[in-house]
Protein backbone atom coordinates (compact mmCIF):
# COMPACT_ATOMS: atom_id res chain seq x y z
CA UNK A 1 0.00 0.00 0.00
CA UNK A 2 1.08 3.46 -1.13
CA UNK A 3 1.67 6.09 1.59
CA UNK A 4 -0.99 8.03 0.01
CA UNK A 5 -2.99 5.03 0.25
CA UNK A 6 -2.26 4.96 3.94
CA UNK A 7 -2.86 8.66 4.84
CA UNK A 8 -6.08 7.96 3.31
CA UNK A 9 -7.06 4.72 4.95
CA UNK A 10 -6.59 6.90 8.02
CA UNK A 11 -9.80 6.62 10.65
CA UNK A 12 -12.03 9.76 10.78
CA UNK A 13 -11.12 12.03 14.46
CA UNK A 14 -13.77 11.78 16.83
CA UNK A 15 -14.56 15.54 15.89
CA UNK A 16 -15.00 14.37 12.03
CA UNK A 17 -17.50 11.41 13.25
CA UNK A 18 -18.89 13.25 15.42
CA UNK A 19 -19.98 15.63 12.35
CA UNK A 20 -20.93 13.15 9.96
CA UNK A 21 -23.60 11.47 12.71
CA UNK A 22 -25.96 14.71 12.81
CA UNK A 23 -28.99 14.82 10.94
CA UNK A 24 -28.99 16.02 7.80
CA UNK A 25 -32.00 18.35 8.25
CA UNK A 26 -35.33 19.07 9.85
CA UNK A 27 -36.03 15.86 12.17
CA UNK A 28 -39.75 15.70 12.80
CA UNK A 29 -41.86 13.74 15.65
CA UNK A 30 -44.99 12.91 15.86
CA UNK A 31 -46.74 13.79 19.30
CA UNK A 32 -49.77 13.44 21.12
CA UNK A 33 -50.02 16.36 23.36
CA UNK A 34 -52.78 15.91 25.34
CA UNK A 35 -53.15 12.58 26.93
CA UNK A 36 -55.25 11.95 30.13
CA UNK A 37 -54.24 9.95 32.72
CA UNK A 38 -56.12 6.87 33.87
CA UNK A 39 -58.14 8.77 36.87
CA UNK A 40 -59.11 11.55 34.68
CA UNK A 41 -61.31 9.31 32.92
CA UNK A 42 -63.07 8.35 36.11
CA UNK A 43 -63.57 11.91 37.39
CA UNK A 44 -65.14 13.05 34.23
CA UNK A 45 -67.37 10.03 33.43
CA UNK A 46 -65.77 8.65 30.67
CA UNK A 47 -66.36 5.02 29.04
CA UNK A 48 -63.16 2.97 29.26
CA UNK A 49 -62.79 -0.91 28.82
CA UNK A 50 -59.67 -0.79 31.25
CA UNK A 51 -60.37 -1.33 35.22
CA UNK A 52 -57.08 -0.59 36.60
CA UNK A 53 -54.34 2.36 35.69
CA UNK A 54 -51.71 -0.01 34.60
CA UNK A 55 -53.47 -2.03 32.09
CA UNK A 56 -54.30 1.61 30.68
CA UNK A 57 -51.01 2.90 31.10
CA UNK A 58 -49.79 -0.36 29.15
CA UNK A 59 -51.88 0.36 26.20
CA UNK A 60 -51.17 3.95 25.85
CA UNK A 61 -48.00 3.11 25.45
CA UNK A 62 -48.12 0.51 23.03
CA UNK A 63 -50.94 2.39 20.69
CA UNK A 64 -48.19 4.91 20.96
CA UNK A 65 -45.32 3.08 19.65
CA UNK A 66 -47.47 1.26 17.14
CA UNK A 67 -48.38 4.76 15.51
CA UNK A 68 -45.12 5.88 15.49
CA UNK A 69 -45.86 8.88 18.47
CA UNK A 70 -42.42 9.62 20.05
CA UNK A 71 -43.55 12.50 22.25
CA UNK A 72 -46.20 12.73 24.77
CA UNK A 73 -47.51 15.36 27.16
CA UNK A 74 -49.67 13.47 29.96
CA UNK A 75 -51.99 16.64 30.92
CA UNK A 76 -54.89 16.55 33.74
CA UNK A 77 -57.12 19.90 34.64
CA UNK A 78 -54.91 21.80 37.30
CA UNK A 79 -53.30 18.06 38.66
CA UNK A 80 -50.46 16.05 38.68
CA UNK A 81 -49.88 13.67 40.95
CA UNK A 82 -52.50 10.87 38.54
CA UNK A 83 -50.30 11.54 35.65
CA UNK A 84 -47.05 10.67 37.12
CA UNK A 85 -47.34 6.75 36.47
CA UNK A 86 -47.70 7.09 32.89
CA UNK A 87 -45.18 9.59 32.40
CA UNK A 88 -42.76 7.34 34.49
CA UNK A 89 -44.02 4.23 32.23
CA UNK A 90 -43.34 6.49 29.11
CA UNK A 91 -40.04 7.46 29.92
CA UNK A 92 -38.97 3.55 30.82
CA UNK A 93 -40.62 2.47 27.43
CA UNK A 94 -38.56 5.07 25.49
CA UNK A 95 -40.89 7.97 24.66
CA UNK A 96 -40.25 11.52 25.54
CA UNK A 97 -43.00 12.65 28.27
CA UNK A 98 -43.35 16.15 29.14
CA UNK A 99 -45.51 16.37 32.50
CA UNK A 100 -47.56 19.66 32.74
CA UNK A 101 -51.20 20.05 33.20
CA UNK A 102 -54.09 21.84 31.27
CA UNK A 103 -55.36 24.90 32.98
CA UNK A 104 -58.84 26.69 32.88
CA UNK A 105 -58.63 30.92 33.06
CA UNK A 106 -60.85 32.66 34.56
CA UNK A 107 -62.31 33.61 31.37
CA UNK A 108 -62.50 30.08 30.62
CA UNK A 109 -59.84 29.08 28.02
CA UNK A 110 -58.37 26.21 28.24
CA UNK A 111 -54.51 25.67 28.08
CA UNK A 112 -51.68 23.09 27.79
CA UNK A 113 -48.73 24.38 30.03
CA UNK A 114 -45.79 21.43 29.45
CA UNK A 115 -42.71 21.38 31.47
CA UNK A 116 -39.16 19.62 31.01
CA UNK A 117 -38.39 16.57 33.19
CA UNK A 118 -36.79 18.86 35.21
CA UNK A 119 -39.73 20.83 35.98
CA UNK A 120 -41.54 17.44 37.97
CA UNK A 121 -40.95 18.37 41.49
CA UNK A 122 -41.90 21.94 41.11
CA UNK A 123 -45.50 21.33 39.36
CA UNK A 124 -47.35 21.91 42.54
CA UNK A 125 -46.27 25.10 43.01
CA UNK A 126 -47.39 26.36 40.09
CA UNK A 127 -50.51 25.18 39.85
CA UNK A 128 -50.91 27.16 43.30
CA UNK A 129 -50.25 30.39 41.30
CA UNK A 130 -53.41 29.95 39.12
CA UNK A 131 -55.15 29.92 42.41
CA UNK A 132 -55.85 26.22 43.17
CA UNK A 133 -55.49 25.00 46.51
CA UNK A 134 -58.73 22.72 46.31
CA UNK A 135 -58.87 19.79 43.62
CA UNK A 136 -62.25 18.54 44.76
CA UNK A 137 -63.85 19.68 41.87
CA UNK A 138 -63.33 18.03 38.42
CA UNK A 139 -62.43 20.83 36.55
CA UNK A 140 -61.70 24.06 39.25
CA UNK A 141 -61.35 27.31 37.25
CA UNK A 142 -58.12 29.47 37.92
CA UNK A 143 -57.58 32.88 39.09
CA UNK A 144 -55.87 34.21 36.22
CA UNK A 145 -57.14 35.10 33.12
CA UNK A 146 -55.81 34.09 29.33
CA UNK A 147 -52.85 36.85 29.19
CA UNK A 148 -52.46 36.66 32.91
CA UNK A 149 -51.57 32.55 32.64
CA UNK A 150 -49.51 32.96 29.77
CA UNK A 151 -47.03 35.33 31.63
CA UNK A 152 -46.80 33.16 34.44
CA UNK A 153 -46.22 30.44 31.48
CA UNK A 154 -43.44 32.38 30.16
CA UNK A 155 -41.85 32.91 33.89
CA UNK A 156 -42.04 28.91 34.52
CA UNK A 157 -40.26 27.95 31.47
CA UNK A 158 -43.27 26.16 30.12
CA UNK A 159 -44.78 25.57 26.79
CA UNK A 160 -48.29 27.04 26.84
CA UNK A 161 -50.89 25.62 23.68
CA UNK A 162 -53.81 26.72 22.97
CA UNK A 163 -56.59 23.40 23.75
CA UNK A 164 -59.15 22.17 21.58
CA UNK A 165 -59.45 26.03 19.96
CA UNK A 166 -62.54 25.67 18.35
CA UNK A 167 -64.86 23.81 20.63
CA UNK A 168 -66.16 23.88 24.06
CA UNK A 169 -63.51 25.79 26.72
CA UNK A 170 -61.20 26.77 23.01
CA UNK A 171 -59.60 29.76 22.70
CA UNK A 172 -61.52 30.93 19.48
CA UNK A 173 -64.83 29.74 21.34
CA UNK A 174 -65.18 31.30 24.46
CA UNK A 175 -62.92 34.27 23.48
CA UNK A 176 -64.23 37.24 20.80
CA UNK A 177 -63.09 40.79 19.58
CA UNK A 178 -59.88 42.79 20.74
CA UNK A 179 -59.40 40.16 23.59
CA UNK A 180 -59.27 37.20 21.36
CA UNK A 181 -57.26 38.61 19.24
CA UNK A 182 -54.45 39.97 22.02
CA UNK A 183 -54.20 36.24 23.41
CA UNK A 184 -54.29 34.63 19.63
CA UNK A 185 -51.34 37.38 18.92
CA UNK A 186 -49.59 36.57 22.61
CA UNK A 187 -46.30 35.61 22.04
CA UNK A 188 -46.03 33.75 25.50
CA UNK A 189 -48.77 31.51 23.09
CA UNK A 190 -46.83 29.23 20.76
CA UNK A 191 -48.83 27.01 19.63
CA UNK A 192 -52.90 25.80 19.19
CA UNK A 193 -54.28 22.38 19.01
CA UNK A 194 -57.76 21.41 16.81
CA UNK A 195 -60.07 18.37 17.70
CA UNK A 196 -59.91 17.14 14.34
CA UNK A 197 -58.48 18.77 10.78
CA UNK A 198 -58.00 21.99 10.24
CA UNK A 199 -60.97 22.51 8.08
CA UNK A 200 -63.06 21.94 11.75
CA UNK A 201 -62.19 25.60 12.67
CA UNK A 202 -64.33 28.27 12.60
CA UNK A 203 -65.10 30.63 9.44
CA UNK A 204 -64.37 33.89 11.82
CA UNK A 205 -60.61 32.38 11.89
CA UNK A 206 -59.32 33.94 8.78
CA UNK A 207 -61.12 36.68 9.30
CA UNK A 208 -59.21 36.44 12.86
CA UNK A 209 -55.63 35.69 11.32
CA UNK A 210 -56.10 38.97 8.45
CA UNK A 211 -57.08 40.81 11.85
CA UNK A 212 -53.92 40.22 13.77
CA UNK A 213 -50.90 42.57 12.66
CA UNK A 214 -48.99 40.50 10.37
CA UNK A 215 -45.46 39.89 11.72
CA UNK A 216 -42.25 39.92 9.51
CA UNK A 217 -42.70 36.23 7.93
CA UNK A 218 -46.14 37.22 7.15
CA UNK A 219 -45.49 40.21 5.00
CA UNK A 220 -42.47 38.69 3.10
CA UNK A 221 -44.43 35.68 2.37
CA UNK A 222 -47.32 38.27 0.84
CA UNK A 223 -44.74 40.54 -0.92
CA UNK A 224 -43.14 37.29 -2.55
CA UNK A 225 -46.09 35.93 -3.69
CA UNK A 226 -47.02 39.84 -5.05
CA UNK A 227 -43.70 40.01 -6.70
CA UNK A 228 -44.44 36.39 -8.44
CA UNK A 229 -47.44 37.32 -9.81
CA UNK A 230 -47.07 40.44 -10.90
CA UNK A 231 -44.62 42.83 -10.20
CA UNK A 232 -41.08 40.72 -10.45
CA UNK A 233 -42.73 37.38 -12.61
CA UNK A 234 -40.03 34.43 -13.99
CA UNK A 235 -38.80 35.57 -16.74
CA UNK A 236 -40.43 33.88 -19.08
CA UNK A 237 -43.59 34.83 -17.66
CA UNK A 238 -42.64 38.66 -17.41
CA UNK A 239 -44.16 39.52 -20.88
CA UNK A 240 -46.92 37.80 -20.11
CA UNK A 241 -47.63 39.61 -17.07
CA UNK A 242 -47.25 42.99 -19.34
CA UNK A 243 -50.05 42.02 -21.16
CA UNK A 244 -52.59 41.48 -18.44
CA UNK A 245 -52.03 44.40 -17.20
CA UNK A 246 -52.58 46.26 -20.30
CA UNK A 247 -55.80 44.47 -20.89
CA UNK A 248 -56.88 45.21 -17.73
CA UNK A 249 -56.10 48.82 -18.43
CA UNK A 250 -57.80 49.30 -21.70
CA UNK A 251 -61.01 47.75 -19.80
CA UNK A 252 -61.35 47.83 -16.49
CA UNK A 253 -64.58 46.02 -16.41
CA UNK A 254 -62.35 42.46 -17.07
CA UNK A 255 -62.68 40.81 -13.59
CA UNK A 256 -59.38 41.48 -11.11
CA UNK A 257 -59.84 37.74 -9.51
CA UNK A 258 -60.11 36.40 -13.38
CA UNK A 259 -56.51 37.99 -14.10
CA UNK A 260 -54.99 37.57 -11.02
CA UNK A 261 -56.00 33.45 -11.17
CA UNK A 262 -54.39 33.24 -14.38
CA UNK A 263 -51.55 34.69 -13.16
CA UNK A 264 -51.44 32.29 -10.28
CA UNK A 265 -52.01 28.93 -12.48
CA UNK A 266 -49.16 30.06 -14.14
CA UNK A 267 -46.91 30.72 -11.55
CA UNK A 268 -47.64 28.41 -9.31
CA UNK A 269 -48.21 24.91 -10.73
CA UNK A 270 -49.63 23.93 -6.90
CA UNK A 271 -52.32 26.63 -7.07
CA UNK A 272 -53.17 25.05 -10.73
CA UNK A 273 -53.82 21.98 -9.29
CA UNK A 274 -55.64 22.53 -6.26
CA UNK A 275 -58.00 25.13 -8.63
CA UNK A 276 -58.61 21.79 -10.74
CA UNK A 277 -59.26 19.38 -8.17
CA UNK A 278 -61.82 21.97 -6.61
CA UNK A 279 -63.29 22.38 -10.48
CA UNK A 280 -63.54 18.56 -11.33
CA UNK A 281 -64.56 17.37 -8.12
CA UNK A 282 -67.62 20.28 -7.56
CA UNK A 283 -67.97 20.18 -11.67
CA UNK A 284 -71.03 17.42 -11.14
CA UNK A 285 -73.59 18.76 -7.49
CA UNK A 286 -71.48 22.08 -7.45
CA UNK A 287 -69.99 21.19 -4.31
CA UNK A 288 -67.37 19.04 -3.13
CA UNK A 289 -65.81 18.17 0.29
CA UNK A 290 -62.56 19.62 1.51
CA UNK A 291 -61.39 16.46 2.25
CA UNK A 292 -61.74 14.96 -0.86
CA UNK A 293 -59.35 17.57 -2.69
CA UNK A 294 -56.59 17.75 0.69
CA UNK A 295 -56.73 13.45 -0.34
CA UNK A 296 -56.21 13.95 -3.85
CA UNK A 297 -53.45 16.57 -2.98
CA UNK A 298 -51.82 14.17 -0.50
CA UNK A 299 -52.16 11.30 -3.10
CA UNK A 300 -49.77 13.32 -5.09
CA UNK A 301 -47.64 15.43 -2.89
CA UNK A 302 -47.38 12.83 -0.34
CA UNK A 303 -48.62 13.03 3.68
CA UNK A 304 -47.08 16.39 4.03
CA UNK A 305 -47.74 19.26 6.76
CA UNK A 306 -46.54 21.99 4.79
CA UNK A 307 -48.60 20.33 1.41
CA UNK A 308 -51.98 20.65 3.83
CA UNK A 309 -51.63 24.18 5.05
CA UNK A 310 -50.61 25.52 1.61
CA UNK A 311 -53.81 24.06 0.41
CA UNK A 312 -56.16 25.31 3.08
CA UNK A 313 -54.31 28.59 2.05
CA UNK A 314 -55.33 28.44 -1.82
CA UNK A 315 -59.02 27.40 -1.07
CA UNK A 316 -59.13 30.50 1.04
CA UNK A 317 -57.50 32.35 -0.95
CA UNK A 318 -60.43 31.40 -4.27
CA UNK A 319 -62.60 31.77 -1.46
CA UNK A 320 -61.53 35.85 -1.05
CA UNK A 321 -62.21 35.77 -4.85
CA UNK A 322 -65.67 34.59 -4.51
CA UNK A 323 -65.10 31.50 -6.39
CA UNK A 324 -66.35 29.43 -4.02
CA UNK A 325 -67.89 29.50 -0.12
CA UNK A 326 -66.19 27.49 2.14
CA UNK A 327 -69.34 25.91 3.82
CA UNK A 328 -69.90 23.99 6.90
CA UNK A 329 -67.12 25.33 8.93
CA UNK A 330 -64.93 24.93 6.16
CA UNK A 331 -65.78 21.36 5.74
CA UNK A 332 -67.67 21.87 2.12
CA UNK A 333 -66.70 23.50 -1.19
CA UNK A 334 -69.65 25.16 -2.63
CA UNK A 335 -69.17 26.87 -6.23
CA UNK A 336 -70.52 30.41 -6.32
CA UNK A 337 -72.23 31.68 -8.98
CA UNK A 338 -69.52 31.74 -12.22
CA UNK A 339 -67.38 35.32 -13.03
CA UNK A 340 -67.79 36.39 -16.80
CA UNK A 341 -65.23 37.08 -18.83
CA UNK A 342 -66.68 38.50 -22.24
CA UNK A 343 -63.56 40.71 -22.96
CA UNK A 344 -61.89 39.17 -26.20
CA UNK A 345 -57.89 39.71 -25.26
CA UNK A 346 -58.69 39.02 -21.60
CA UNK A 347 -60.44 35.33 -22.96
CA UNK A 348 -57.18 34.71 -24.80
CA UNK A 349 -55.14 35.72 -22.17
CA UNK A 350 -57.15 33.77 -19.98
CA UNK A 351 -56.72 30.33 -22.87
CA UNK A 352 -52.45 31.20 -22.29
CA UNK A 353 -52.82 30.99 -19.04
CA UNK A 354 -54.34 27.45 -19.04
CA UNK A 355 -52.13 25.87 -21.32
CA UNK A 356 -48.91 27.36 -19.16
CA UNK A 357 -50.46 25.32 -15.99
CA UNK A 358 -51.54 22.04 -18.59
CA UNK A 359 -48.28 21.97 -20.38
CA UNK A 360 -49.90 20.36 -23.50
CA UNK A 361 -52.73 20.94 -26.23
CA UNK A 362 -56.20 20.90 -24.99
CA UNK A 363 -59.27 19.71 -27.13
CA UNK A 364 -61.31 22.46 -28.35
CA UNK A 365 -64.38 20.69 -27.35
CA UNK A 366 -63.31 20.62 -23.24
CA UNK A 367 -61.48 24.18 -23.45
CA UNK A 368 -64.66 25.93 -21.99
CA UNK A 369 -65.23 24.05 -19.01
CA UNK A 370 -61.49 23.38 -18.28
CA UNK A 371 -61.24 21.96 -14.19
CA UNK A 372 -58.13 24.77 -13.33
CA UNK A 373 -60.17 28.15 -14.68
CA UNK A 374 -63.47 26.27 -13.25
CA UNK A 375 -64.97 29.80 -12.14
CA UNK A 376 -64.47 31.67 -15.04
CA UNK A 377 -67.44 31.54 -18.07
CA UNK A 378 -65.68 32.82 -20.99
CA UNK A 379 -68.25 34.60 -23.18
CA UNK A 380 -66.51 34.48 -26.17
CA UNK A 381 -66.16 31.88 -29.23
CA UNK A 382 -63.22 29.43 -28.00
CA UNK A 383 -62.15 28.89 -31.55
CA UNK A 384 -62.77 32.04 -32.91
CA UNK A 385 -60.57 33.18 -30.02
CA UNK A 386 -57.72 30.94 -30.58
CA UNK A 387 -57.17 31.31 -34.82
CA UNK A 388 -57.30 35.24 -34.03
CA UNK A 389 -55.00 34.81 -31.19
CA UNK A 390 -50.99 35.49 -32.46
CA UNK A 391 -50.12 33.17 -29.93
CA UNK A 392 -52.14 30.39 -30.33
CA UNK A 393 -53.33 28.38 -32.67
CA UNK A 394 -55.77 25.44 -33.75
CA UNK A 395 -54.85 22.08 -34.80
CA UNK A 396 -56.77 19.23 -36.28
CA UNK A 397 -56.10 15.41 -34.17
CA UNK A 398 -58.36 13.25 -36.42
CA UNK A 399 -61.37 13.42 -37.97
CA UNK A 400 -63.63 16.88 -36.09
CA UNK A 401 -61.67 16.53 -32.70
CA UNK A 402 -59.43 19.80 -32.52
CA UNK A 403 -57.48 21.19 -30.27
CA UNK A 404 -55.66 24.30 -29.19
CA UNK A 405 -51.74 24.95 -28.67
CA UNK A 406 -48.90 27.27 -28.66
CA UNK A 407 -48.31 28.70 -32.09
CA UNK A 408 -44.93 27.45 -33.28
CA UNK A 409 -42.23 30.26 -32.98
CA UNK A 410 -44.64 32.60 -30.84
Amino acid sequence: MTAEATRLARPLSDRMQAALDLPNGARFYRCALQVNPFAYLARHNKTTAFTSEDDYNEAIIESCLETGIEVIAVTDHYRVKHSASLVRAARDAGLYAFGGFEAVTKDGVHFLCLFDPDKDDVLERFIGECGIHDTDQPSPTGSKDAIELLECAKNWGAVCIAAHVASEGGLLNKLSGQSRINVWTNPGLLACALPGPVSDAPDELQALLDAAEPGAAARKKTQTVLNRLWLAPRPELAEFADRGVRIFKADSSVSVAAMTWGMAIASYPFFGKVSELVGRLSALQGDCASAQVQRRISETYGERASAYRVTNRVLQSQANWRAIKRAEKGRRLVRLESIAVSNERAVAWLLEAALCYVGKPVSLASLSSLAAIYPFALKQPLAYVASKSPRLELRSQGAGNQCVCWRVGR
